[in-house]
């Protein structure tokens, strides 16, 4: 089951000014649950932001959470080349996740702070497990140019704690805020939400209200979302919408349809919503409107036939359409 919807302002975006009150707000006021704090440190991407004594700042201003995941967590997007050195220091700073890239980690060493060094490689699994025992979250994320096939050998580790709770898609080359939305990098989002639907997946890079439901469609559970959120009138507003727009996905995600054409099972997913006797009404609907008829079973098992003897290759394309024609009942429903 695909996990809930989380928005996480990315305060890169913020007033750099007021930053404290500006947090505070975002989580008590606008409705966020996380905060995205972008760590860079000059050598992994070019720019430099935060360190570890402005996160502490913040922390102050924001409630830690609860929970995992919970309101108030702030997830730090570390954008350093030396992701396992900065590890204790944000753990003390507040830090809730902790989530590093991929491309660092396979690069770096094995040093355990500033002070410290260290000949030795440190590696993705090596680093989760470290992150893991100072009680933090590990989160790992891949540039637009690393394909997410580098992530199944960890993501399917058999060791819990060498396996890491998110993976963040980038859908811009990470360094600065404020560039266009890279629809090229949603497919990883699908290939990652089909192989594990409990995972949380969180994409950054050009979110806003003009592309959130492609990234929603994807399976992008998380979102990540800077100058649309603080550069708008109503940031609340905003939030909310993005957060319609993913939970909206997810339900239909949540749901399925088993239908048999002429002795062909197909299982059509994302058309659906939970509450069983609106959806087969809407569903029903859609299908007839294009001549089917539909023959409820039990549950969400139905059956779906015509008179006319079509191929199931020939027919794949008239299932989409009534898919993309019930959608609007069913939201609706």
């Amino acid at each position: 089951m695909s996990p809930p919807a989380i928005i996480a302002p990315s305060i890169l975006a913020s007033d750099f000014a007021d930053l404290g009150a500006e947090c505070s707000r975002t989580i008590k006021q606008y409705g966020a649950q996380w905060l995205h704090i972008d760590i860079m440190d000059g050598h992994f991407v070019p720019n430099i932001t935060f360190g570890a004594p402005v996160v502490t700042k913040i922390r102050s201003h924001v409630d830690r959470p609860v929970t995992a995941n919970a309101t108030g967590t702030f997830d730090c997007h570390m954008m350093v080349a030396e992701p396992k050195k900065w590890v204790k220091d944000f753990k003390k700073a507040g830090c809730d996740l902790y989530c590093f890239h991929y491309e660092a980690a396979i690069d770096s060493t094995a040093a355990e702070s500033p002070e410290e060094k260290s000949d030795k490689k440190t590696n993705p699994k090596e680093l989760i497990r470290f992150i893991h025992a100072q009680d933090m979250q590990a989160g790992i994320a891949i540039k637009p140019n690393t394909p997410v096939d580098v992530l199944w050998d960890i993501l399917e580790n058999p060791v819990a704690e060498e396996r890491p709770d998110m993976v963040l898609i980038m859908t811009v080359e990470p360094g600065f805020g404020g560039q266009k939305f890279m629809a090229s990098e949603l497919p990883k989002v699908t290939a990652l939400r089909k192989k594990y639907p409990d995972l949380n997946i969180e994409v950054d890079g050009g979110l806003g209200l003009g592309t959130i439901d492609q990234a929603a469609d994807a399976g992008a559970n998380v979102i990540v979302a800077g100058s649309a959120v603080f550069g708008a009138q109503s940031p609340g507003d905003v939030i909310a919408k993005l957060k319609q727009a993913v939970e909206a996905r997810r339900t239909l995600r949540n749901s399925s349809l088993l239908l048999s054409v002429h002795g062909a099972q197909v299982e059509v997913t994302a058309a659906l919503r939970v509450r069983v006797p609106a959806v087969i009404c809407a569903f029903a609907f859609g299908l007839e409107v294009l001549g089917w008829t539909l023959e409820v079973g039990t549950g969400l098992n139905s059956v779906a036939r015509r008179s006319d003897a079509y191929l199931l290759e020939d027919i794949s394309d008239t299932i989409a359409n009534a898919i993309e024609e019930c959608r609007p009942l069913a939201l609706r429903a």
